[in-house]
């Protein structure tokens, strides 16, 4: 199965926000810094995530865990119990 156009670009495009997530943290990346990495202009940017937060979210990031780190959230962890 061949992945089409949009969805090639769309996937450089989330590789281009990992590497921006990884260097400079959700806090301190703006959607100008994603299209930056990727070579785009905003506008071309926000025809496949409309929002910033949809960027981050698609690229399996949790904003929240982002939020103060530009570490990767996969090295975090969350207690889901109550106490």
């Amino acid at each position: 199965m061949t992945a089409t156009k949009g969805a090639k670009r769309q996937a450089e495009l989330l590789d281009a926000a990992e590497r921006v997530l990884t260097t400079r943290g959700n806090a301190n990346a703006a959607l100008r810094d994603f299209a930056a990495e990727a070579g785009v202009r905003i506008g071309h940017l926000q025809h496949y995530f409309p929002t910033r937060a949809d960027l981050i979210w698609k690229s399996g990031r949790s904003p929240r865990a982002m939020s103060r780190s530009p570490r990767s959230c996969a090295s975090s962890t969350v207690n889901t119990s109550a106490t």
